[in-house]
């Protein structure tokens, strides 16, 4: 009787092997970009022109590790565009007659703008408003609301808010090595929120490396 786990035949072993020369594999992984949506708004937001260790941006930020491309020998096949809108805004609200802000400026955000995203210097796609390309997450769960008389105390209550909807698929569109590309947030004027928040665009799909 044979214990522990089986080994791969002798054959096979070139299928698992880490370096393989002249070979690429492929892996899920969206390039994504963020950074600040100002209070005061502003008439454009440019993305994945910052690398990492640049402009104080940290994998938290961006996984770009050179500006506006993709290094050697990579190849990025788009599929599908999301955007981020995180409010900056307090969720707990403790106040009497308070406004629901963060609801405010999602609503504000949604119905607004339009994206840009060109490869090289032809425009891939050209859409509004901004509403148009939900996250594909959500934050759930409940929530305990309390209040009294507006007149002798305090009202508490949650204020969340997002963008939802069904992901904004596209026709594939191929990004190689040190092809420049770009995605900007476009706004004819600015437009301010209630608080700064934070903001960000994600090109979902599949990323081609070396088998190193």
């Amino acid at each position: 009787m044979q214990n522990g786990r089986k080994p791969p035949s002798a054959n096979a072993i070139t299928r698992y092997a880490v370096n393989q020369a002249g070979t690429k594999d492929v892996v899920y992984q969206p390039l994504y970009d963020y950074q600040t949506y100002a209070l005061a708004g502003q008439t454009s937001l440019s993305f994945f022109q910052n690398p990492i260790g640049q402009s104080g941006k940290t994998l938290a930020d961006t996984n770009m590790s050179i500006g506006g491309s993709l290094p050697a020998p990579q190849l990025f096949i788009v599929s599908a565009i999301c955007i981020d809108f995180f409010p900056g805004n307090d969720v707990n609200l403790s106040a009497v007659d308070e406004d629901a802000k963060n609801w405010d400026d999602v609503y504000t955000f949604m119905k607004s703008g339009y994206l840009d995203f060109t490869v090289g210097t032809k425009s891939r796609l050209q859409q509004a408003p901004l509403g148009s390309f939900p996250p594909t997450y959500r934050l759930g769960g409940g929530a305990a609301l309390t209040g009294q008389n507006a007149a002798a105390g305090t009202i508490t209550g949650v204020d969340y808010a997002s963008v939802a909807g069904q992901t904004f698929n596209i026709i594939p569109v191929s990004i190689p090595s040190t092809q420049n590309f770009i995605v900007t947030l476009n706004w004819p004027s600015a437009v301010p929120i209630n608080a700064a928040a934070r903001i960000g665009v994600k090109l979902m799909g599949d990323l081609y490396r070396s088998v190193e």
